[in-house]
Protein backbone atom coordinates (compact mmCIF):
# COMPACT_ATOMS: atom_id res chain seq x y z
CA UNK A 1 0.00 0.00 0.00
CA UNK A 2 1.29 3.44 -0.58
CA UNK A 3 1.44 5.70 2.02
CA UNK A 4 -2.02 7.39 2.01
CA UNK A 5 -3.57 4.24 2.04
CA UNK A 6 -1.87 3.31 5.06
CA UNK A 7 -2.65 6.78 7.19
CA UNK A 8 -6.14 6.15 5.56
CA UNK A 9 -6.22 2.32 7.11
CA UNK A 10 -4.67 3.93 10.64
CA UNK A 11 -7.26 6.16 11.05
CA UNK A 12 -10.31 4.13 10.31
CA UNK A 13 -8.84 1.16 12.27
CA UNK A 14 -7.78 4.35 15.26
CA UNK A 15 -11.57 5.32 14.80
CA UNK A 16 -13.31 1.81 15.21
CA UNK A 17 -10.61 1.28 18.14
CA UNK A 18 -11.76 4.55 20.32
CA UNK A 19 -15.72 3.35 19.30
CA UNK A 20 -15.42 0.08 20.35
CA UNK A 21 -13.56 1.61 23.97
CA UNK A 22 -16.36 3.96 24.45
CA UNK A 23 -19.11 0.78 24.45
CA UNK A 24 -22.43 0.41 23.04
CA UNK A 25 -24.08 3.62 23.69
CA UNK A 26 -21.07 5.43 21.31
CA UNK A 27 -21.54 2.45 18.98
CA UNK A 28 -25.45 3.43 19.10
CA UNK A 29 -24.89 7.09 18.57
CA UNK A 30 -22.98 6.72 16.02
CA UNK A 31 -24.68 4.41 13.62
CA UNK A 32 -27.92 6.50 14.13
CA UNK A 33 -26.20 9.33 12.85
CA UNK A 34 -24.02 7.64 10.31
CA UNK A 35 -26.64 5.73 8.78
CA UNK A 36 -28.29 8.86 7.31
CA UNK A 37 -25.07 9.83 5.85
CA UNK A 38 -25.29 6.35 3.89
CA UNK A 39 -28.38 7.02 2.29
CA UNK A 40 -27.67 10.22 1.34
CA UNK A 41 -24.46 8.85 -0.27
CA UNK A 42 -26.00 6.14 -1.89
CA UNK A 43 -28.85 8.38 -3.47
CA UNK A 44 -26.27 11.25 -4.81
CA UNK A 45 -24.01 8.32 -6.25
CA UNK A 46 -27.47 6.90 -8.06
CA UNK A 47 -28.12 10.43 -9.66
CA UNK A 48 -24.28 10.94 -10.47
CA UNK A 49 -24.61 7.06 -12.35
CA UNK A 50 -27.99 8.01 -13.90
CA UNK A 51 -26.52 11.29 -15.37
CA UNK A 52 -23.48 9.45 -16.64
CA UNK A 53 -25.53 6.50 -18.18
CA UNK A 54 -27.47 9.00 -19.80
CA UNK A 55 -31.62 9.15 -20.90
CA UNK A 56 -31.54 5.86 -21.95
CA UNK A 57 -31.20 4.52 -18.81
CA UNK A 58 -34.64 3.62 -17.82
CA UNK A 59 -35.45 2.15 -21.02
CA UNK A 60 -32.60 -0.16 -20.62
CA UNK A 61 -33.76 -1.56 -17.28
CA UNK A 62 -36.53 -3.24 -18.49
CA UNK A 63 -34.45 -5.04 -20.73
CA UNK A 64 -33.01 -6.84 -17.65
CA UNK A 65 -35.16 -9.41 -17.46
CA UNK A 66 -35.45 -9.89 -20.98
CA UNK A 67 -32.75 -12.40 -21.48
CA UNK A 68 -31.07 -10.40 -23.27
CA UNK A 69 -27.18 -9.74 -23.93
CA UNK A 70 -24.22 -11.71 -24.14
CA UNK A 71 -24.40 -13.74 -21.28
CA UNK A 72 -23.48 -17.63 -22.24
CA UNK A 73 -24.19 -19.32 -18.91
CA UNK A 74 -27.22 -21.41 -17.80
CA UNK A 75 -30.22 -19.64 -15.61
CA UNK A 76 -28.80 -21.88 -13.18
CA UNK A 77 -25.41 -20.46 -12.93
CA UNK A 78 -27.02 -17.20 -13.47
CA UNK A 79 -28.90 -18.77 -9.80
CA UNK A 80 -25.96 -19.99 -8.22
CA UNK A 81 -24.79 -16.57 -8.73
CA UNK A 82 -27.41 -14.70 -7.19
CA UNK A 83 -27.44 -16.95 -4.57
CA UNK A 84 -23.46 -16.59 -3.88
CA UNK A 85 -23.91 -12.58 -3.93
CA UNK A 86 -26.40 -12.67 -1.00
CA UNK A 87 -24.23 -15.33 0.84
CA UNK A 88 -21.51 -12.85 0.72
CA UNK A 89 -23.58 -10.16 1.32
CA UNK A 90 -25.48 -11.14 4.50
CA UNK A 91 -22.04 -12.88 5.73
CA UNK A 92 -20.46 -10.22 6.80
CA UNK A 93 -23.30 -9.20 9.43
CA UNK A 94 -23.17 -12.99 10.50
CA UNK A 95 -19.67 -13.28 10.87
CA UNK A 96 -19.56 -9.16 12.77
CA UNK A 97 -22.81 -10.77 15.16
CA UNK A 98 -20.44 -10.62 18.35
CA UNK A 99 -19.05 -7.44 17.52
CA UNK A 100 -22.33 -6.15 17.29
CA UNK A 101 -23.75 -8.04 20.77
CA UNK A 102 -20.50 -7.90 22.75
CA UNK A 103 -21.67 -4.86 24.87
CA UNK A 104 -25.15 -5.61 25.37
CA UNK A 105 -26.89 -6.92 28.74
CA UNK A 106 -30.34 -7.71 26.71
CA UNK A 107 -31.68 -8.72 23.68
CA UNK A 108 -33.71 -4.83 23.73
CA UNK A 109 -30.38 -3.37 24.16
CA UNK A 110 -29.71 -4.82 20.64
CA UNK A 111 -32.09 -4.02 18.95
Amino acid sequence: MDAVSWVSFLIVWGFQIWLFWNGIDWITRFLNFAGLFVYVVMIILAGVIWMKAGSGLMSEVGTIFKGVGSYEGTSFSAFLAIVGTMIAYFAAVVINYDDFSRFVKTQGDMK
